[in-house]
C-alpha cells in the first residue's frame, strides 16, 4: 500500500513509509536516510507473504568528507642488466636484420641433403664495437641484441682481412670466426633499413679490417 499524504522522505521520526507489501502488517527492511540516521526516513521492498528484517545495527553512509586519492607508492628502479659492452666503444650503431648461413637436411626425392640456406637470427641496432684485448691490442666486434628481449643474437669478431662483401644496396655479407669454434668461419648477412645505412656499415667495417 501506498503511505499517507506526509511525504515519504521526510525529517520526522513518526514519517510513514514508502512501501510496497501485501498487507499493513508486514515488516519491511530498510536503508536508513544518506545521514546515517536511524530515525530518519526509509525505503523498503517486501515480497508478498514474507518479512525480511535487516539488523538493527545494518546502515550505509556517504562521509561528508571528500576523498582523496591516494598516491601510488613508487616502484623500486629495477638494476640495470650489464650486456658486456661495458667497456667497449660503440663506433657505430645501425638498425639491421641478421641472417646466418647456415647447413640444413633436406628430403629431396626420397634422399636426404645438406644444403645451406639464410636463416633468420635476430634484428634490432648492431653495434660495431672496439674493446682493448687481454694483451692490450685494440679489436673490433659485432654485438646484435634482439629489440624486445635484448637476447643476444650474434656476436661476430672483426680481423685484418676478414671477407667483406655488399651483395645488395641494403645488404652487407661478411665471413667472421666462430665464436665457439675458432677454427671455423660463420657467414652472416646484414640487411639495413636503408641504402645509406648500408653505406656506413660497409666502410665501418672496412676501416677497422684493413
Amino acid at each position: 500500500s501506498f503511505g499517507s499524504s506526509v511525504p515519504a522522505f521526510g525529517t520526522s521520526s513518526t514519517t510513514t513509509p514508502f512501501k510496497f507489501g501485501s498487507s499493513e502488517g508486514d515488516q519491511p527492511a530498510s536503508f536508513s536516510a544518506l545521514s546515517g540516521d536511524s530515525t530518519g526516513a526509509s525505503f523498503s521492498f517486501l515480497s508478498s507473504g514474507s518479512t525480511t528484517e535487516a539488523p538493527a545495527t545494518t546502515s550505509f553512509q556517504f562521509a561528508s568528507k571528500t576523498f582523496e586519492q591516494e598516491t601510488p607508492a613508487k616502484e623500486p628502479l629495477a638494476e640495470p642488466v650489464e650486456s658486456g659492452e661495458e667497456n667497449d666503444k660503440i663506433v657505430l650503431k645501425v638498425p639491421v636484420a641478421a641472417y646466418h648461413l647456415k647447413t640444413v637436411e633436406k628430403n629431396v626425392d626420397g634422399k636426404s641433403e645438406k644444403k645451406q640456406q639464410w636463416q633468420e637470427c635476430g634484428n634490432g641496432d648492431l653495434h660495431v664495437n672496439t674493446y682493448q684485448g687481454e694483451d692490450g691490442e685494440i679489436r673490433s666486434r659485432l654485438v646484435l641484441r634482439m629489440a624486445k628481449t635484448h637476447r643476444l643474437a650474434l656476436n661476430a669478431s672483426l680481423f685484418k682481412n676478414m671477407a667483406l662483401e655488399r651483395s645488395h644496396d641494403k645488404m652487407v655479407r661478411l665471413t667472421s670466426v666462430s665464436v665457439e669454434d675458432s677454427q671455423q668461419f660463420e657467414s652472416y648477412l646484414l640487411k639495413t633499413k636503408s641504402k645509406e645505412d648500408a653505406d656506413s656499415l660497409f666502410n665501418t667495417l672496412t676501416q677497422l679490417t684493413v
